[in-house]
């Protein structure tokens, strides 16, 4: 983007006739370089961006969650968890430390030929995904499938509130 003295006027090459051309902004932005210092987060291009911007979210415990609203002011029935009634519902609860939660990522881990594993945090899923085995292409699976499983539980706890 650059300035034009002559017309007083903003000059884009994402705008065409006009108008914002978005696949070229979003190609601008693919092909970027973003160092993020985050320690292990792999930004693989199978899966979704939108599933990926929610998981780098949710470990930097930046979700909507019932105790993530009530800190920021947001009145509440109860921030307690719906599902199993026994603790605060944060972001690390939802998705890793919830009864649910944390029978889904075992029968899944138990589906992949895995040991059943104590999370207790979406950092250690993906510090356990990014480590995991020694071949890049299996482990890439894996944090798909881990990816997967825990935008499944946030869309399932928004269905169920929603």
């Amino acid at each position: 983007m650059r300035h034009e003295e002559a017309g007083g006027t903003w000059v884009s090459s994402f705008v065409n006739d006009g108008k914002l051309c978005v696949a070229a902004l979003r190609d601008r932005i693919e092909r970027a370089y973003f160092p993020v210092c985050d320690g292990n987060f792999s930004w693989l291009k199978m899966i979704p961006l939108k599933v990926l911007g929610f998981i780098w979210r949710a470990k930097k415990s930046r979700i909507p969650s019932a105790a993530a609203l009530n800190n920021r002011g947001v009145a509440l029935e109860s921030t307690v968890c719906g599902v199993c009634n026994t603790t605060e519902e944060t972001g690390d609860h939802i998705l890793v430390t919830c009864s649910l939660a944390r029978n889904v990522l075992r029968m899944i881990l138990h589906r992949c030929g895995l040991p059943g594993m104590d999370f207790h945090s979406v950092s250690d899923i993906i510090d356990y995904a990014s480590r995991w085995g020694n071949c890049p292409k299996k482990r890439r699976r894996l944090t798909t499938i881990l990816f997967g499983a825990i935008w499944c539980l946030w869309k399932a706890r928004n269905d169920r509130i929603f």
